[in-house]
């Protein structure tokens, strides 16, 4: 049985202007999961690009990103009315358990960035069963 596991952090914005500049000064870093409109909503959806990285390093590329931000895509970034660091954790299976520390300075520095922090907590993948005849 496999325990539970980080699996990635999401940058998830939501406003009610165009993010598609933003997601542009981002450029190479990020791989972007999904941009565009819903229900009158702007929303994009990014990863940090092809590394397999930590929780907290993960966090650390995106407040580079964002600290780094001018013109047009800082104005869309304070602009946005939700700006949500999104840790992905798999819940595993067993009597497992994962303990993950966000240490003060890295909860300050998400917090100095104008964002949120969640946590979503994704299904174990289940065996998938045959069905016998």
């Amino acid at each position: 049985m496999n325990g539970p596991r980080y699996l990635n952090l999401d940058l998830v914005i939501s406003s009610f202007e165009d993010l598609t500049p933003l997601m542009e000064s981002f450029g190479d870093q990020i791989d972007l999961l999904y941009n565009g409109k819903e229900n009158g909503i702007y929303r994009a959806i990014c990863e940090i690009a092809g590394r397999n990285l930590g929780a907290e390093q993960a966090a650390l590329a995106f407040c580079q990103l964002i600290e780094g931000l001018e013109g047009k895509a800082l104005q869309l970034w304070q602009g946005a009315f939700s700006r949500d660091f999104d840790f992905g954790f798999e819940s595993g299976q067993g009597s497992h358990q994962l303990r993950i520390r966000f240490e003060p300075a890295l909860i300050g520095r998400i917090a100095l960035c104008g964002a949120s922090i969640s946590i979503t907590l994704y299904p174990a993948d289940q065996p998938s069963i045959t069905p016998t005849a």
